[in-house]
């Protein structure tokens, strides 16, 4: 059997990502090892879609070998989404040391109307985290972020979230095409079985 990857940061490269704009949160979680929860998304109008944790696991590891494919990721985590940050900003620390001509860039989406990725010249970033979207979220974060997906069609992009599977999150939220996803609960979260 495969051993388990650890996403952990470098106390070294830390500095660097938070000059790229990740949020601090992704430091409070401590280090874990990759085990996604298998999950099967149920939307109204489609067929159920079960995703099963492997394929979770080949996809975010797809995305470690080659983070700048233009792929759109989906991460997000229960109950909250500190692991989800930290999954993200470990994917964009392997970014950080492959040397591009372009570094990559972390944006938290805020309320209200401006939307200065878009609304201004922006340089490209090699890659784009994009966090602070919730399944509860405003329509106009909503339409913020899918037009910063528009924008940015060229560029990879990762979209951290908590409160719903990674799946269901895209499609009935965005209607934007998913490449993969990952989906990541704590202990204190309960199994599907528990009342």
């Amino acid at each position: 059997m495969k051993k388990a990857l650890k996403v952990k940061l470098s106390g070294k490269h830390v500095p660097q990502l938070l000059a790229r704009g990740m949020n601090r949160l992704a430091l409070s979680i401590r280090p874990f090892l990759l085990r996604p929860a298998s999950f099967t998304a149920d939307i109204p109008g489609l067929k159920p879609k079960f995703v099963d944790a492997e394929d979770q696991i080949r996809w975010y590891e797809d995305v470690l070998e080659n983070p700048f494919k233009a792929w759109t990721f989906c991460i997000t985590s229960d109950p909250n989404d500190s692991m989800a940050k930290l999954a993200a900003a470990f994917i964009m620390q392997k970014a950080m040391l492959m040397k591009m001509d372009r570094a990559p860039m972390w944006h938290d989406l805020m309320g209200g109307f401006k939307n200065p990725l878009v609304d201004s010249e922006v340089s490209k970033p090699s890659l784009l985290v994009l966090a602070n979207v919730m399944p509860n979220s405003t329509a106009v974060k909503f339409e913020k972020l899918r037009d910063i997906l528009e924008r940015f069609s060229d560029v990879p992009k990762i979209v951290v979230s908590s409160g719903d599977n990674p799946f269901s999150f895209f499609v009935q939220h965005l209607h934007y095409p998913l490449h993969g996803c990952v989906y990541l609960k704590t202990g204190l979260v309960k199994k599907e079985y528990e009342i």
